[in-house]
């Protein structure tokens, strides 16, 4: 077994979503890499990983997916927000007090994963967000989306297709 990557040392591609649209495109071209066997990855899942990761983040939106953050992350999560959907995308990072740092991170076979990252795409096209995320506080309906594309983009970084 390999030992983990310390993903903040990982040079990564630079991503840059502005639409669900945008996302999309990138998805199926790296599941075609896959299926080709040309997919190189640089962090420590599998395709199938990142996108049940990224489908559960905005499954969570509209269900009580068991996510449980600490209480100081609610503190200051308002106090950060404005460099989490402005500035530069920061890979590594943790929530205390989660095993493995994060939520959603099941292996998972890619097209499964595919399968429900179509669904959650789809629900990021329809909108209709809550008024308040738990960690960031007051979010408008573009600052939500904003927030799931800049997540993606974080994320499929890791993954390329060989020689592209």
């Amino acid at each position: 077994m390999r030992s983990a990557i310390n993903t903040k040392q990982v040079r990564t591609r630079v991503l840059s979503f502005s639409t669900v649209a945008a996302v999309r495109v990138e998805v199926e071209r790296l599941v075609a890499a896959e299926a080709q066997g040309c997919l190189r990855l640089k962090g420590n899942w599998s395709l199938g990983t990142i996108l049940g990761h990224l489908a559960f983040w905005v499954e969570a939106i509209d269900q009580d997916k068991g996510v449980r953050l600490p209480w100081f992350v609610i503190l200051f999560g308002p106090l950060i927000r404005r460099n989490v959907l402005r500035g530069p995308t920061k890979v590594g990072l943790r929530i205390p007090g989660v095993k493995t740092g994060t939520y959603g991170d099941e292996p998972m076979d890619v097209a499964p994963a595919l399968a429900r990252y179509r669904v959650a795409l789809d629900r990021l096209e329809r909108g209709g967000f809550p008024a308040r995320h738990e960690a960031f506080g007051a979010l408008t309906s573009p600052q939500w989306l904003t927030l799931h594309l800049r997540h993606a983009q974080i994320h499929l970084a890791f993954a390329d297709v060989e020689g592209g």
